[in-house]
């Protein structure tokens, strides 16, 4: 790779901040050998004029799956129950609850039994695309209410059932992780956040938080809108497990030193759990179309030469992100994240900061010359969930080798 310049990394990234009217980013970079580096550049609340830090807290929205995920494989292992086991033999045998997954009235009420823990987190089983924001202005409503449909009316949340066989059709989904979360939190008698406490301490995550509220002497970045606007209250809220982690990107490049130390034995994690969490091994079923990689549990992971990379994309109303690490192959233990508070603008950022970063590690089977693609993307006509998606295949993905096909 080419020496890590963060001066240049950062005045770059500023370049591109004006380009594309977005507050602020975050960038933390594994290098290989393991040393981390945290750029940033911009507002994290153009109001108070407070710059981003790397101890800024941003929303990290569909980042939370991979963390949320990570969690789960290690609680029901140590726990002894399989990831094979139905869900509603868990909801029935270990939760405190009337809620059970029923199958939608258009399909075959045994698919609902055939739906298992693993599927909540490889998107093989549920529905429900992205997860809606909650205004500040009110309580966080407790996820049983929001899975068995009781605020369908004023806040979208249909009740969670089943619309397709289980394990036969990828289909992204907020709702498996909404369901994960209900049968924690029901399990354990407490909330995501402080069932997941230790494990983030033990992971080096002490910075993520699952929680909505504001911790007293963190700085937290505002989200903005394409127009510069700023969200309603700095930020929406969101379940904790879908959509709702609260983190600097630093947190991540914790994850997965703790993900690639286990892989070799030595790290936090229960032998076989990291291996999991990043095992693609399964035939693919939709996720290269609608990703560009094939799906693992909690993390999408792609081909670039011989390098495996688990990849996850986020998005939230005024915030975008967007993770790349090196799992195995010749550039194993480096990679990065992007985190940024603007909107759709953002992912076109976050995609040519990926470009700037990706430049520098130089990973082999990545293409310098398709690293150069200009960073125009045209979005009449592409679904708003889908946009983030996109964006990432025709400037990022479009130069891994094979090419990833999104």
């Amino acid at each position: 790779m080419a020496p890590f310049d963060a001066k240049a990394m950062e005045a770059e990234l500023g370049k591109l901040l004006e380009k594309h009217k977005v507050a602020g980013v975050q960038v933390s970079v594994l290098l290989p050998g393991g040393e981390a580096a945290d750029i940033c550049v911009g507002a994290a609340n153009k109001a108070a004029n407070e710059p981003v830090e790397p101890g800024t807290i941003f929303e990290v929205a569909s980042l939370s799956k991979t963390v949320a995920a990570a969690f789960a494989l290690e609680f029901f292992a140590a726990k002894g129950i399989p990831m094979t086991t139905p869900v509603n033999t868990v909801l029935e045998k270990h939760c405190k609850t009337d809620f059970r997954i029923q199958s939608a009235p258009d399909c075959d009420p045994s698919w609902a039994q055939e739906l298992q823990l693993v599927h909540l987190i490889d998107h093989s089983g549920l529905g429900q695309h992205y997860v809606n924001g909650v205004s500040r202005k009110e309580p966080m409503p407790d996820v049983g209410d929001l899975v068995k449909g009781r605020r369908s009316a004023d806040l979208g949340y249909n009740e969670i059932m089943v619309h397709k066989r289980p394990a036969t059709k990828f289909g992204y989904s907020g709702g498996g992780f909404l369901v994960l979360q209900h049968i924690i939190e029901t399990m354990e008698g407490i909330d995501a956040d402080k069932a997941t406490r230790d494990f983030r301490a033990r992971i080096g995550m002490s910075e993520f938080s699952f929680s909505q509220e504001d911790i007293p002497g963190r700085k937290y970045a505002r989200g903005y809108f394409a127009d510069g606007s700023e969200v309603d209250g700095g930020r929406m809220m969101f379940p904790g497990f879908a959509a709702g982690g609260l983190a600097p990107g630093r947190t991540f490049t914790a994850l997965f030193k703790a993900v690639l130390a286990s892989m070799g034995g030595k790290g936090p994690l229960r032998p076989g759990v990291a291996e999991a969490l990043v095992d693609d091994s399964a035939p693919d079923i939709g996720a290269i179309e609608f990703m560009g990689a094939k799906m693992a549990r909690g993390a999408f992971i792609a081909t670039a030469g011989s390098n495996k990379i688990a990849a996850h994309q986020a998005a939230n109303e005024g915030f975008r992100g967007v993770y790349l690490y090196c799992i195995s192959g010749p550039n194993k233990g480096s990679g990065f994240i992007v985190l940024s508070n603007g909107d759709n603008n953002a992912a076109i950022f976050n995609a040519e900061a990926c470009q700037v970063v990706l430049r520098t590690l130089a990973w082999q089977g990545v293409s310098q010359e398709g690293l150069k693609v200009p960073a125009e993307f045209a979005f009449e006509g592409v679904p708003q969930e889908e946009i983030v998606n996109q964006v990432y295949k025709k400037l990022v993905f479009s130069a891994f080798q094979p090419a990833s096909r999104l």
